[in-house]
């Protein structure tokens, strides 16, 4: 249930991680949107891996707009103890409809990541695509209770690796026939979707990843009064504008990045030493 969820370990997060922010340097446009909107449903492209940026717009919001998130979170997060305790005290909850309409009573700023696990478990080829196939439900809930979602576009983890090998290298590898029935008998642990890369390289070859600076872009609120939740067709046109607004954003993003002079923070900090 949302309300047993709690905030505890957000002011100590926010403290600790300032020292990695402020190397991060991290860009941030459109907060003001998230500031004027009121509570809000804050939808979000998930990156590669899934947790490399979500530290730096939850501090932002924390900081520049006193907002702290409440996250929908993967089921797959609550099932390890250690996962669930650090996603519990910081406010994040299991997705389901249930915990959202608590928070949505409850008028909390909330974020989804409609790609969910489909985005963290990118295959090679799949940088900043939005993997949303037939998900509504966000958008439904978002109608029921008058949230406005804000979109959300997020650049610059999907750079922190290389995929060497992922789940379709090894389906058309000699195992292929093993890996598939080994996913089949666990299927009710994992989806074949949602096998994450497994092999990547980070930092100078190594499983640390590479020190990218990371952009964010909230867009403007996106009305959803006028829609009712039993409208089919009316939810339909809301997600594919939440949709197109995201990439939008990203397009914007990955613009600007081409041109930032601070693309490599850590670089940046050195050069500013000497």
């Amino acid at each position: 249930m949302a309300k047993t969820s709690s905030l505890k370990l957000d002011h100590v997060f926010v403290k600790l991680f300032q020292p990695l922010y402020q190397l991060g340097q991290p860009h941030i446009e459109g907060i003001e949107h998230v500031q004027q909107s009121g509570p809000a449903l804050i939808v979000a492209n998930h990156t590669t891996l899934g947790v490399l940026d979500i530290p730096f717009f939850y501090t932002a919001l924390r900081e520049q707009a006193g907002v702290r998130l409440r996250g929908l979170a993967h089921k797959q997060g609550f099932k390890n103890p250690i996962s669930r305790a650090i996603l519990h005290n910081l406010g994040a909850v299991e997705g389901t409809r249930e915990n959202c309409r608590e928070l949505m009573e409850a008028r909390e700023y909330i974020l989804v990541f409609p790609g969910g696990g489909r985005e963290v478990s990118k295959t090679k080829g799949q940088k900043y695509q939005l993997l949303w196939e037939d998900r509504i439900g966000f958008v439904k809930m978002a109608a029921a209770h008058g949230y406005p979602i804000i979109p959300l576009a997020s650049v610059g983890a999907e750079e922190c690796y290389d995929i060497i090998l992922d789940r379709n290298d090894l389906v058309n590898s000699p195992v292929g026939p093993l890996f598939r029935n080994l996913v089949n008998r666990f299927s009710n642990l994992v989806k074949f979707e949602e096998i994450p890369p497994l092999v990547v390289r980070g930092w100078g070859g190594t499983p640390l990843p590479r020190p990218e600076r990371f952009y964010f872009k909230f867009m403007p609120p996106i009305e959803t009064k006028h829609v009712s939740p039993d409208d089919e067709a009316g939810c339909l046109e809301l997600k594919a504008t939440t949709k197109a607004a995201v990439e939008r954003g990203m397009a914007d993003l990955l613009l600007l990045r081409e041109t930032d002079p601070l693309r490599n923070p850590l670089a940046a900090k050195l050069r500013a030493i000497k």
